[in-house]
């Protein structure tokens, strides 16, 4: 495999930057490695940018999966209203349950 310039590079204090947003304690020799490697896998977007897809239909999704919703009015169906889902609820507000934040704000 050959080497491809990027025309994008990552430097260390953008590493070290984005290393304190995720609270990971990098030190200044994983900082370094990681900028070459952020530096270099961008390489890759460069050439992908070369290809011509003029001719290819966008895609969103590959798999072929799809998302199945249960449908209304199942005979037998055991679903519960909104009323009973919330009557057990401590606290609810504008018809959901509330519950307590779990991420810190600084």
């Amino acid at each position: 495999m050959s080497e491809v310039s990027s025309k994008i590079h990552f430097s260390e204090a953008e590493v070290s930057f984005l290393s304190s947003l995720v609270k990971i304690n990098l030190s200044q020799e994983d900082t370094k490695i990681l900028a070459e490697g952020l530096s270099g896998s961008t390489s890759y977007l460069d050439l992908l940018n070369e290809l011509d897809t003029s001719n290819v239909s966008a895609t969103y999704q590959v798999t072929g999966l799809e998302n199945v919703f249960q449908k209304e009015n199942l005979s037998g169906s055991k679903t519960l209203s909104q009323e009973e889902v919330l009557k057990n609820a401590k606290n609810q507000e504008d018809g959901y349950i509330k519950t307590e934040g779990v991420l810190a704000s600084e």
